[in-house]
């Protein structure tokens, strides 16, 4: 079994803040901030943006 990294997980592993999460993947502080306090899930394209970024693939990561 693997281990899930959430989103918030990950970039406090690349030693990121939610600003500079959302100028790297080009939406707004407060995507970031409901994506990882409210559980909203990113689009499909955010979802891809995010795995690249950070060299993940889908099924290591949950978004919330």
């Amino acid at each position: 079994m693997s281990v899930k990294l959430t989103l918030k997980a990950l970039r406090a592993n690349n030693n990121m803040t939610q600003p500079q999460l959302a100028e790297k993947i080009g939406v707004s502080v407060s995507t970031v901030q409901s994506w990882e306090n409210k559980g909203v899930q990113p689009r499909a394209d955010q979802i891809v943006r995010l795995l690249n970024l950070f060299h993940v693939n889908f099924e290591d990561v949950i978004f919330f």
